[in-house]
C-alpha cells in the first residue's frame, strides 16, 4: 500500500465516504467564503472560536433569505458534519438544535409529486412512440430508429 493513502486513512474523517467528506468540504468552505464576503474572517481564530452560537444564527439568517428551507438544511448539515471533524472536543447541542429547528419548518418549494408519472403512463407511451416509428415512412433515415430507441428506453423505465 502506498504511504500516502495509509496516511489519509489515519484522519479523523477517514472513515466517511469520499461523497461525505466533500460535502464537508463544501459546506465548511461555503462558511468561510460567507465570513470573508461579510469582512468578519478572522484568521488567527480557531475553528471554534469561528463558530459561535451568534455568529452561526447570522449565517443561518442570511441563508434563510437566499435559499429554499430544505437546502438551509442540507448546508447547515454539511458544516455541522465539518465541525465535529475539525473539533471534535466543542460541543455543538446549540447548532444541533438548529438544526432540528430547521428541519421542523422545512418544506420542499416546488411539488414533485404531482410530476410523478405512473409505470405504465411510461410503458404506454414508450410503446406508442415505437409504434409510431414502425408506421413511419422509410424515406428518413434517422428519425425512424432514434424514436424507437426512445419509445424503448421510455417503456422500460
Amino acid at each position: 500500500m502506498r504511504r500516502e493513502i495509509l496516511l489519509k486513512a489515519r484522519g479523523a474523517s477517514a472513515h466517511r465516504s469520499p461523497c461525505t467528506r466533500n460535502n464537508n468540504a463544501i459546506g465548511y468552505g461555503r462558511r468561510l467564503a460567507w465570513l470573508a464576503h461579510n469582512g468578519i474572517l478572522d484568521a488567527e481564530q480557531g475553528v471554534a472560536e469561528r463558530a459561535t452560537e451568534a455568529a452561526i444564527e447570522r449565517y443561518v439568517a442570511d441563508l434563510r433569505s437566499r435559499y429554499a428551507s430544505t437546502t438551509v438544511v442540507a448546508f447547515v448539515v454539511s458544516l455541522l458534519s465539518a465541525l465535529t471533524v475539525m473539533a471534535p472536543k466543542q460541543d455543538w447541542t446549540a447548532l444541533r438544535e438548529t438544526i432540528n429547528g430547521l428541519k421542523r419548518f422545512a418544506a420542499p418549494a416546488r411539488d414533485k409529486h404531482s410530476r410523478i408519472v405512473e409505470a405504465y403512463e411510461l410503458r404506454d407511451f414508450g410503446e406508442e412512440l415505437m409504434a409510431r416509428a414502425d408506421a413511419m415512412d422509410t424515406d428518413s433515415s434517422w428519425r425512424r430508429p432514434v424514436m424507437f430507441r426512445d419509445g424503448l428506453m421510455i417503456a422500460l423505465l
